[in-house]
């Protein structure tokens, strides 16, 4: 009678830890914006109907927050109170600032607005020395294409100074060499020694029905100088049985010279309507480091599978719910996020070795937002910009705190 009691007792506790919904991390606003060309006003504006082909995004470093508002090309530095502080801007897109002085003295007021024409730009990064790194394009005649790859060449890495100055800029040779420009730039890291790390990548492979784009990483001293350039692509990530591997997302470890790779390991499915291999399920996902000192994949992230599998109308397969690599910590932390159903996210936080560290629901309120951009600080806070209909919200998730005090 015990033993049979014992058994119900734990019966009952199990069916109750899964009725225990997810802890939710909370949204914290914490200014807004509204649309306009107004020093402190973002621009969103668009077409009805025609998606953004502009980079409005934002970032996160030492407390201060910077939004990219490529539909102007400037980029503001706010305090967490919303506070305008600098303002880098093309004057021929933007209105002369007001709030803002733009006198050649700034200790008084700490307080500054620079002209700079900028064709189109997108992502920024800050380094230790305040120094801003912005991702634009050259002029036309400045591009360069090469006809054996079919790949343009059109970007370049703008590096100003704390006072808005520019100090150099960055081709793929680096600083003070011919001036290359990048192909397409995914994106831009700086690690803790300072060093400014591009991700770039060839477009032209993008619409194949498993994308398998190569990116090309150029890792750079403080100095400029090019230290290493790596070209990555999915046909050469580690394999697994009959899988193919597919890249998701690159970043890099901060403390490390290690490139960090988010790879979704696909299978060809049959469609029993058809008899055709028309479909891809998504079996399994990894984080790879791969070393640039060693030139060999060094560490291995097996991303668990935490959520229900979805069936397919007739397939007889199910699909891996899909996590997003965000970004990774300065302290080595992973950070992965995915929809869970209407305006709810699963944010999901691996440790160095692959452990679960958090699980929390994030909740967007997606059907009232036209645009948004995530963004994970090195210190493990994520940030967004959130644009509504009537006006910007810049906001956090204090996640920082699910870490241990390091």
């Amino acid at each position: 009678m015990k033993k049979i009691l014992f058994i119900i007792i734990i019966l009952l506790a199990l069916n109750a830890c899964e009725k225990v919904p997810l802890i939710n991390l909370n949204q914290e606003e914490l200014f807004a914006l509204s649309f306009g060309r107004m020093e402190n006003q973002i621009d969103l504006f668009q077409i009805e109907g025609v998606p953004f082909n502009k980079s409005n995004l934002i970032y996160m470093r030492d407390g201060k927050i910077y939004i990219s508002n490529g539909n102007v090309s400037k980029v503001m530095e706010f305090t967490a109170y919303g506070d305008l502080v600098f303002l880098l801007y093309n004057r021929f897109l933007n209105t002369k600032p007001f709030i803002l002085s733009s006198d050649d003295i700034v200790d008084l007021t700490n307080r500054l607005a620079r002209e700079y024409p900028f064709l189109d730009i997108s992502h920024i990064e800050v380094d230790t020395q305040k120094n801003l790194y912005v991702v634009d394009k050259v002029p036309k005649e400045q591009r360069e294409y090469n006809a054996d790859n079919n790949t343009e060449y059109f970007e370049r890495i703008l590096r100003f100074n704390k006072y808005g100055e520019l100090v150099d800029f960055f081709g793929q040779e680096g600083v003070g060499g011919r001036g290359t420009p990048f192909s397409y730039i995914e994106g831009i890291f700086i690690s803790s020694n300072d060093e400014l790390v591009v991700i770039s990548k060839n477009p032209n492979n993008l619409y194949s029905n498993i994308p398998t784009p190569n990116y090309i990483i150029y890792w750079f001293s403080n100095n400029g100088d090019i230290l290493y350039k790596i070209e990555l692509s999915s046909n050469n990530m580690p394999r697994e049985e009959s899988l193919i591997p597919c890249i998701d997302n690159i970043a890099i470890d901060y403390n490390n010279k290690e490139i960090v790779i988010m790879v979704s390991y696909l299978q060809k499915v049959i469609d029993d309507s058809t008899g055709m291999f028309d479909l891809i399920s998504r079996k399994m996902q990894r984080i790879y480091h791969f070393s640039l000192e060693q030139n060999a994949f060094v560490k291995e992230i097996n991303i668990p599978d935490t959520g229900k599998r979805q069936e397919w109308v007739g397939v007889d397969d199910t699909v891996l719910p899909s996590y997003e690599f965000i970004g990774i910590t300065i302290h080595g932390y992973y950070f992965l996020i995915r929809p869970e159903g209407q305006n709810q996210h699963s944010l999901l936080i691996l440790d160095k070795n692959g452990n679960i560290s958090s699980i929390r629901n994030i909740l967007v309120d997606d059907s009232e937002i036209f645009y948004k951009d995530l963004y994970l600080s090195r210190k493990g806070i994520i940030i967004g910009l959130l644009c509504y209909f009537r006006e910007a919200k810049i906001v956090w998730w204090r996640s920082d705190k699910l870490l241990p005090e390091l």
